[in-house]
């Protein structure tokens, strides 16, 4: 009895009623108010605090812009906070408004149209694009010019014709494969171990490029395609490349070499979502799982393409001396084995499609940038191959691509 009324008495309100069972639910409505009433209390000061809507003063306003951003950030995971933070303190990524995949994809457009912009102007275009046997031809063509045209009574071709004299041996190919498999290899301990030039690349991504990304299946076959196809050059390099005393300009080695590097970077960095959500060990590679329907059709795209370029390089390795090939490969395109290389970067951009895209935008931009460079050089081949053998040696022969180019 004694408890009894102590627990009533608690229960009691200030008129000695008991507010759940007060007649007409007097005590239920009161409560129902009060906690309505601190609702609007919250609501009200929270706009307060944010929008300042009748103040005028300049404090106010940046302090409501401070709360607002305080629980934006309160709202956002760590690895997302760290990325603002990275790139809102790299001076260069905030002023130009770029991450480190719009500077990927930058490099290969911007490296596109230098190239486009040198084949425009004729005395450009006979010093720095030809090489190899092309270049030989281009020089002997060249070989007497008129006093005029001399390129040192000039003082605005001087300076081009000592950058046209920097050159390299032609064999300098071989570096670009083997920059090729290294960075393969390098890529491939830094995304299992989750390196610093791994977290240096992946935290200057944009946060919402984190969310539609490739998944790990597609990042591992594209990777191991990258390496093969890059071993696969190397080896044709050094097992089927004859003794030459031809020439490039370095300006070519430098840019095969970048080129190179930065498609070991392009072939996961739209992946970089799935490797920063995970840890992964070498367990969870599985080639077990069924294909997909872009897999099943691109794979062999890339396989076949693969398979004619080696053809046609054998086949030319194969030549006693330098002649217009008769290969069928050969019979309506002039430069087979450029059409190749572009079908092998398609098929990549392909099988790299993050979820709901038709392709992986930034190695699509490498492929924008084969098409054109192979292009130059094909066109260049073209004339080449009239100037020694005759116009009928390329005549109803397409370029690279057939019915386009």
């Amino acid at each position: 009895m004694h408890l009894s009324g102590a627990f009533n008495l608690k229960l009691m309100d200030g008129d000695g009623t008991y507010p759940s069972c007060s007649r007409n639910g007097e005590g239920e409505d009161r409560w129902e108010e009060e906690r309505r009433g601190e609702g609007e209390e919250e609501e009200k000061n929270k706009k307060e605090a944010t929008s300042f809507p009748d103040w005028s003063c300049e404090k106010a306003q940046k302090r409501a812009g401070a709360v607002r951003e305080e629980w934006r950030i309160s709202e956002t995971g760590p690895l997302e906070r760290r990325v603002r933070d990275l790139l809102g303190s790299n001076s260069l990524l905030a002023a130009t408004r770029m991450d480190a995949v719009d500077a990927l994809r930058a490099f290969f457009v911007f490296a596109s149209c230098t190239i486009l912009s040198v084949t425009l102007s004729q005395s450009l275009r006979s010093r720095f694009v030809p090489y190899g046997a092309r270049a030989t031809s281009t020089t002997e063509s060249n070989s007497n010019p008129s006093p005029s045209e001399s390129s040192w009574g000039s003082p605005v071709t001087r300076p081009l014709d000592y950058l046209a004299a920097l050159k390299v041996p032609h064999g300098y190919f071989t570096q670009f494969y083997i920059a090729s498999v290294l960075s393969s290899i390098f890529w491939a301990v830094q995304l299992l171990s989750r390196g610093a030039a791994f977290e240096a690349v992946a935290t200057r991504i944009r946060p919402e490029r984190l969310q539609d990304v490739m998944t790990l299946n597609q990042i591992l076959l594209c990777w191991a395609l990258v390496l093969v196809q890059g071993i696969r050059r190397l080896v044709e390099c050094l097992a089927l490349s004859k003794p030459s005393s031809s020439q490039m300009w370095f300006g070519h080695w430098l840019i095969g070499i970048a080129f190179y590097v930065a498609v070991s970077v392009a072939i996961w960095i739209e992946g970089a979502g799935t490797l920063l959500a995970h840890e992964y060990t070498l367990d969870h590679i599985k080639i077990t799982n069924v294909p997909s329907l872009r897999t099943f059709l691109c794979l062999p795209l890339f396989l076949f393409a693969s398979g004619l370029q080696h053809d046609c390089h054998f086949y030319l390795f194969s030549l006693k001396k330098y002649t217009v090939p008769a290969h069928p490969l050969f019979n309506r395109i002039v430069c087979p084995h450029y059409t190749a290389e572009c079908a092998i970067y398609l098929s990549l951009a392909l099988l790299a499609a993050p979820p709901g895209e038709w392709v992986n935008k930034t190695i699509l931009s490498a492929l924008v940038f084969v098409a054109i460079n192979l292009g130059v050089t094909a066109g260049t081949s073209r004339k080449w191959y009239a100037q020694k053998f005759g116009e009928e040696s390329v005549r109803g022969k397409w370029n690279m691509i057939p019915v386009v180019y």
